[in-house]
């Protein structure tokens, strides 16, 4: 499903087939994606030379991975937040990430020192933030 080969299938004329993995839309696979249902996902802006990819999901992480002009992606780093991610965004510079999620708390990333913050908390999970 969603691409993934079907090998040794049985064929109505007897025998089995092989069926060659199919990827119209040319997406993105990325390398140790999240274990469970991403909820937001971002390219990073185009101050940054690099292309970035983030994504936050209900196994509680946030990761980047960055994006080769080939489409390989090659991951560069995760964070475990508190509870499930909710929503992602970038600064406008590619600095930093912010990070809304179920366990109250808005927080920022910072790349270049891989240092998490608080900068926000609210009495019910924070479904959003936007830069």
């Amino acid at each position: 499903m969603f691409g993934t080969p079907t090998l040794g299938a049985a064929s109505a004329f007897g025998g089995t087939t092989a069926v060659a993995p199919s990827n119209p839309m040319k997406d993105f696979e990325v390398t140790s994606p999240p274990e469970d249902t991403v909820s937001a996902m971002e390219f990073s802006p185009s101050t940054l030379q690099q292309n970035f990819l983030i994504a936050g999901s209900w196994d509680c992480s946030v990761r980047c991975w960055e994006v080769e002009q080939t489409g390989k992606t090659v991951g560069k780093s995760i964070k475990t937040m508190g509870g499930p991610v909710l929503d992602v965004c970038w600064a406008d510079d590619g600095s930093k990430v912010f990070i809304a999620s179920a366990d109250k708390q808005v927080k920022c990333w910072d790349l270049a020192s891989d240092q998490v913050a608080q900068v926000a908390q609210h009495d019910a999970p924070v479904k959003t933030c936007h830069w």
